[in-house]
Parts: C-alpha cells; sequence; structure tokens
C-alpha cells in the first residue's frame, strides 16, 4: 500500500497517523475520524500507518 492511500477507516477507537516515509518518519497526519480524502499533503503519499487509541 506504499503511496497509494487517499481515503481512511479508523479502526476501533483509535486515532490514524500516516507518515510520508518508512520506518515512521518525515511529514505526519492524525485522523480522528474515517475520512473520504486524507488531503493533499498525504493523498498517495504515506509509507508507514499507525494506529493509536484516541485521547
Amino acid at each position: 500500500m506504499n503511496d497509494t492511500i487517499s481515503s481512511l477507516t479508523t479502526y476501533l477507537n483509535c486515532a490514524t497517523t500516516l507518515y510520508k516515509d518508512a520506518n515512521y518518519k518525515s511529514t505526519s497526519k492524525t485522523y480522528q475520524v474515517d475520512t473520504a480524502y486524507v488531503g493533499d499533503t498525504m493523498n498517495d503519499e504515506a509509507s508507514s500507518i499507525v494506529y493509536r487509541p484516541r485521547s
């Protein structure tokens, strides 16, 4: 799924963070809810993903 994400569905009650580079490096953006379009910054750019409990 490298560099192909345009939308996302959150997992259970988690926040989802996308990172532009592998190994959780570079620019990141966190989403709290299902997102139809991740925005120009992350569209087809994400190489790492992390799920964390919402705070």
